[in-house]
């Protein structure tokens, strides 16, 4: 075996190490800028459904507003059966 030989099997061996070290330590790196990339995009979607939440909340009305407190509540006959046959277990 040649000295030429030694030294370019030594060279290509470091560059290939190399390589491999700088890729395996890049991994970290690569792993959180593709996480906080993906929950980024994910708020994002998520904005316009709490937006539309919101509008939705403002705009309806409650369900017991303070004019219909005070009347009593209406039982109608599916109630009336519903109620009578729960009392008979």
């Amino acid at each position: 075996m040649g000295t030429q030989t030694l030294r370019h099997y030594l060279r290509s061996g470091s560059r290939a190490l190399i390589i491999l070290v700088c890729c395996w330590g890049l991994t970290g790196c690569v792993g959180t800028v593709v996480g906080a990339v993906v929950d980024t995009a994910i708020e994002v979607v998520k904005v316009p459904f709490k937006v539309g939440g919101a509008v939705i909340d403002a705009v309806t009305p409650d369900k017991l507003s303070d004019s219909d407190s005070d009347q009593p509540v209406k039982k109608t006959d599916e109630d009336a059966a519903v109620h009578s046959e729960s009392d008979g277990i």
